[in-house]
């Protein structure tokens, strides 16, 4: 699975899941907004703070998260989200949580260039 480690983050993180949130058109379905706009979609990579040893541990603190939130629109077709948009499917189709490979490269699907970072807490989630 992928590491996490950023300059504003204390510790490594090690990604746990990812999860998407879409809608029935392309002008909404993104979880969340930026600068007032909505995206077709929206995928979270969630990590969990290994200082903690275990998800379960992590989950209990302040610290023990980072997510990683992507806007997604449409475009032309993108094969490092062929894999992703794979698991969605199956996961819809069999209505459970599908294991991901070892071998995914989320670095391949995080674009780089313009990011915000904001601290909430579990509840805010």
């Amino acid at each position: 699975m992928e590491n996490l480690v950023a300059s504003h983050l204390p510790d490594l993180y090690r990604l746990i899941q990812f999860h998407a949130h879409w809608g029935p058109t392309s002008d909404c379905g993104s979880e969340h907004t930026l600068d007032g706009k909505s995206y077709p979609a929206e995928i979270h990579f969630v990590f969990w703070n290994t200082i903690y040893k275990t998800y379960d541990n992590a989950i209990t603190h302040s610290d023990g998260l980072a997510v990683v939130g992507v806007f997604l629109k449409e475009g032309k077709y993108n094969p490092d989200y062929a894999y992703i948009t794979s698991l969605i499917s199956d996961a819809i189709n069999t209505k459970r949580p599908v294991p991901i490979s070892t071998t995914l490269d989320i670095t391949k699907m995080i674009p780089l260039g313009q990011f915000f970072t904001r601290k909430c807490c579990l509840r805010d989630l």
